[in-house]
């Protein structure tokens, strides 16, 4: 099943990625990427157990050109993982944040609004997530 998932995000993002750029991500890298993101949750959830089991997100981007960085933003519900990727200005990715950084349950529709995020948001049941990452969450 890993295998499938890893095939469904590296789809999403060759459909997202403005073509010719050299901007590129990987299924790979944002699995690497997602687990070390993970390893500093559970340091958070260390030291706040109340927060254990609340949805959460993060980006990552390449921006190898500027003027068309690829993200991808991965929400972490109770149930699945969502991973919506785009592409737009670096500098104003980098300095993007939710309206509601605590609540991601609007994050794909803030992306859309915000970037250019030309496919539908991907859900990858949390097994199979699980069995991705090779971890929790």
């Amino acid at each position: 099943m890993a295998e499938a998932v890893a095939a469904v995000i590296d789809r999403t993002l060759a459909a997202t990625r403005v073509t010719g750029s050299r901007n590129a991500i990987t299924a790979a890298d944002l699995r690497e990427w997602a687990v070390a993101y993970l390893a500093e949750k559970d340091l958070e959830w260390a030291h706040f157990p109340e927060l254990v089991g609340q949805p959460h997100w993060n980006l990552w981007m390449m921006d190898a050109e500027l003027d068309n960085a690829l993200f991808a933003a991965f929400v972490f519900g109770t149930a699945e993982v969502r991973v919506v990727c785009g592409t737009g200005d670096s500098f104003a990715i980098r300095s993007w944040d939710s309206d509601n950084p605590a609540d991601p349950s609007g994050l794909e529709a803030e992306l859309r609004r915000d970037f250019r995020v030309p496919e539908a948001g991907v859900s990858i049941g949390r097994t199979d997530a699980e069995a991705w990452l090779g971890r929790d969450w």
